[in-house]
């Protein structure tokens, strides 16, 4: 079982992999596009499940 550390990322590691703009996960995150549960500010980093980046964004992009 993975530990719960490994289930989440920020918002920076989400646009970096899905290939989006600096900032366009954190505007998500304003907006209410993830539930209470699925995500939360900690200290100026938005932590998001990874399982709502893929129920939000689809599946990450297949790496080169």
């Amino acid at each position: 079982m993975k530990s719960p550390v490994h289930e989440v990322m920020t918002a920076s590691e989400v646009d970096e992999i899905y290939g989006k703009a600096k900032g366009t996960t954190r505007f998500r995150c304003r907006r209410g596009d993830f539930g209470q549960d699925e995500a939360r500010l900690a200290l100026g980093t938005w932590l998001i499940t990874k399982s709502a980046v893929v129920r939000v964004m689809g599946p990450p992009p297949e790496r080169r």
